[in-house]
């Protein structure tokens, strides 16, 4: 994702963690640039959030066997999405629940859309439109109950949760108070989210490069459990391990933090240069990092004792050439252009290749021939 021509990179996963081209993909045109992906491995469809000049869309593809993707169709409406970002889907996988960082040009408060999918065309119909209340959404999270979903609120310092019911969202409560995340100096506050296999835990990250976790066993927040960060200038990526022991945190200067967790508590495991975003195989055995200075994927091996890092034999997948410059004039930053409170906006997800988002990993559950 974020290639010279707006396109979707499939590639192919061997077992010993190599990775293999399969192809690239148009995401729409014209200038549409995918934002984020989410698979389907139910009915066999993977769906690309696109902020394009005229309108945001999202954009369905048939996964075939061998993992080439071919397009279906493309769901457009300005009164119904604005700024879409990440996806989830209900266990079920017969809803697609999409963040909004905003409601309107106007409006900044962020907001989550829910579609049905259709099984049998993976085909979208709207549903409604849920408000946060909260300034900018950002990242999406459901509980494997499926009773409850979690949105990331940055620039309000707050994470939102809904309950859920048959694709239905009721706004449940809103926690907004969290460590080393202040109003009045230029850190953020949640970003990245993750919820525990067992559903016990919430994760959250901050731009500050802090680690949180709640307590959610019941599905709804209990209490604020524990912190950890290294202080890094501005991180927005958060990525579990699907064992649920190790986590992993990208920042903008291309350095990530690696943490063991337990029983919602953090170890420091070391710091690595995977990438800004990144996405884990489902055996937990590789990380893939979107290396957007490179335009490739750096792709390492994890230690099973101790989550660390070390490099595959080949280590480096090339994405394409430097994405092009588009006008932001029709898509105005939540914070009047600079951010809230003047400070720099954030960089957008799909100008750090966050393809890699969940891609691979699905793609390895998928186990297409």
């Amino acid at each position: 994702m974020g290639n010279s021509d707006w396109t979707i990179s499939a590639f192919g996963v061997a077992t010993d963690g190599s990775l293999s081209s399969i192809g690239t993909y148009s995401a729409g045109s014209p200038a549409i640039s995918p934002k984020a992906v989410a698979i389907n491995p139910v009915y066999p469809y993977l769906y690309a959030t696109n902020d394009g000049d005229s309108s945001p869309t999202i954009t369905a593809f048939k996964i075939n066997n061998g993992g080439s993707l071919s397009f279906v169709s493309a769901y457009s409406s300005s009164s119904q999405m604005y700024l879409p970002l990440k996806m989830a889907f209900s266990p079920d996988r017969n809803y697609l629940f999409v963040v909004d960082q905003q409601t309107s040009g106007s409006n900044s408060t962020g907001a989550v859309t829910v579609f049905s999918v259709n099984p049998s065309t993976g085909a979208l119909t709207y549903k409604s439109l849920v408000s946060t209340g909260n300034s900018f959404g950002y990242d999406i999270a459901m509980h494997p109950n499926g009773n409850y979903l979690y949105t990331s609120n940055p620039y309000s310092y707050a994470i939102t949760e809904f309950s859920v019911s048959s694709g239905t969202l009721t706004k449940q409560k809103t926690f907004a108070s969290f460590p080393y995340c202040s109003t009045s100096s230029d850190t953020h506050g949640p970003y990245g989210l993750a919820v525990s296999p067992d559903g016990n835990y919430l994760y959250a990250e901050s731009t500050y490069g802090v680690v949180f976790s709640f307590d959610i066993s019941g599905g709804t927040f209990t209490n604020y459990k524990s912190a950890s960060g290294a202080g890094v200038a501005f991180s927005t990526d958060l990525t579990l391990s699907p064992n649920g022991k190790f986590i992993y945190v990208g920042e903008v200067a291309r350095v990530n933090y690696a943490y063991a967790c337990s029983s919602g508590s953090f170890s420091t495991i070391g710091n690595y240069s995977a990438g800004i975003a990144m996405a884990v195989s489902s055996d937990s055995k590789y990380l893939y990092g979107a290396n957007d200075a490179g335009k490739c994927v750096s792709a390492f091996a994890i230690s099973s004792t101790d989550g660390s890092l070390s490099a595959l034999a080949t280590s480096s997948y090339s994405l394409g050439t430097t994405t092009p410059s588009r006008s932001s004039s029709t898509r105005p930053d939540p914070g009047g252009g600079r951010g809230p409170r003047g400070r720099a906006t954030v960089p957008e997800p799909g100008d750090a290749l966050l393809i890699l988002r969940r891609i691979i990993v699905n793609m390895l559950n998928c186990k297409y021939a």
